[in-house]
């Protein structure tokens, strides 16, 4: 966390919230070259991030996942590009700082291949269903920025 959201959150003018997340989608390839986080709120954004997506697939999904957008959003997070088919991401905590421009952290966990994994460069992708009543009034209706924290 940057030091300007630990001295928001000491000097008690910003709330800290732990937003509820579930894993609606992953693959090792249909994402971005660089690390990347999307959210979407509205059925028509997910749907072209949706395609966008599944435009790399060869073996897509029979559907699309099911969101009701009155109770939820979905975050998108792309890790970057890996050299193999075999590293792993799991999201380990989804905390949102008020603020100005509230700031969403992802608590991040990689693992690298303890396998023989593919040598095939990879994209990642995975995609996450969260709450709208997890935080303050309407905190999805702002412009919010990212934070990406990597744990172990």
């Amino acid at each position: 966390m940057t030091t300007l959201a630990y001295a928001l959150l000491c000097a008690g003018g910003a709330h800290e919230y732990a937003l509820g997340f579930e894993e609606i989608y992953a693959a090792p390839v249909g994402g971005f070259e660089r690390e990347t986080v999307i959210v979407v709120g509205d059925e028509e954004s997910f749907g072209g991030l949706w395609g966008q997506v599944m435009g790399f697939m060869m073996d897509k999904p029979s559907a699309r996942p099911q969101v009701d957008f009155t109770e939820s959003l979905v975050l998108a997070y792309f890790p970057g590009m890996r050299p193999t088919l075999g590293f792993r991401f799991e999201l380990k905590g989804l905390f949102l700082t008020e603020g100005k421009k509230p700031m969403l952290r992802l608590r991040v966990k990689e693992m690298s291949p303890g396998e023989a994994a593919a040598q095939m460069i990879s994209c990642p992708v995975l995609m996450f269903r969260l709450s709208k009543r997890d935080g303050p009034k309407g905190w999805w209706e702002k412009d919010f920025r990212f934070y990406i924290e990597k744990t172990d």
